[in-house]
């Protein structure tokens, strides 16, 4: 006799999302729903629900395995595009790839341990911020502007893409370090392109007389009324995804931004 699955549900309010959440319900009404400590969260939405379910679960992530439903409007992580001609009960117990992706741990002012999957950036807007940067305990430049944000390969897409950073293949792990409205001038200039780093680097910010500071990361965000530092690495920690119908990266990038 097979153990019952231990899941939970974590699903857009949207009437789409509604009729998945019954079906899934449905198909698994003879299983164990299991709130607090699932073997697999069900998510049901696009990629920022997904990022929202990782928060909601961080304490027990090694131990979840999430299986992502996309009626969002993007999908990157949410890769299963409809429920209709499979059981969910099936494609848990059948032997897709699973994936795995690992997080982001950084610490804000030299206190706390916070974690990401996407990105995690420091904002001083509209005062213009003053940030020495460091790899590997090394200093690497002085820059002056909007702010500095730090992703994932997974996360280049996101808010990376936005501010012209480099799309990063998801087979290559790299940590990628993108200016914000950087400064350049005979009295202030810095690298001004994306940096992409290894996965082993450690990247340290460190604020100069930085007031009202914003720290964001993937859905989150910190408000400072001062910034002294921001320390960002890998950790071990790993988010594990079940993949079906897995699309190619280029595939994936080619049908999310190019019309």
């Amino acid at each position: 006799m097979k153990e019952l699955i231990r899941y939970s549900i974590f699903s857009l309010e949207n009437e789409k999302a509604k009729e998945i959440k019954e079906l899934v319900l449905k198909q698994l009404n003879d299983q164990i729903y299991d709130d607090e400590k699932p073997k697999y969260v069900i998510v049901i939405g696009g990629d920022g629900t997904y990022l929202r379910a990782i928060r909601k679960y961080i304490n027990i992530i090694d131990e979840c395995i999430f299986v992502s439903i996309n009626c969002g409007k993007l999908g990157f992580y949410a890769n299963i595009n409809s429920i209709d001609e499979f059981n969910i009960l099936d494609l848990i117990n059948s032997s897709y790839e699973t994936v795995s992706h690992n997080l982001l741990v950084f610490n804000v002012n030299g206190k706390g341990k916070y974690y990401a999957i996407n990105e995690v950036s420091v904002y001083s807007v509209p005062v213009i911020g003053s940030y020495k940067v460091y790899i590997d305990g090394k200093h690497i430049e002085d820059f002056y502007g909007n702010g500095l944000l730090i992703s994932t390969q997974s996360g280049s897409t996101g808010l990376n893409k936005s501010y012209n950073g480099a799309i990063i293949d998801e087979k290559i792990k790299a940590l990628e370090l993108t200016e914000i409205a950087g400064i350049q001038s005979n009295a202030y200039s810095s690298i001004r392109n994306s940096l992409v780093l290894d996965a082993s680097r450690v990247i340290y910010i460190e604020g100069k007389n930085c007031k009202n500071n914003l720290i964001s990361y993937d859905t989150e965000r910190i408000n400072l009324d001062e910034f002294r530092s921001l320390e960002v690495r890998y950790s071990n920690l790993k988010v594990k995804n079940i993949v079906y119908n897995k699309k190619d990266f280029l595939e994936r990038v080619k049908t999310s931004f190019i019309k």
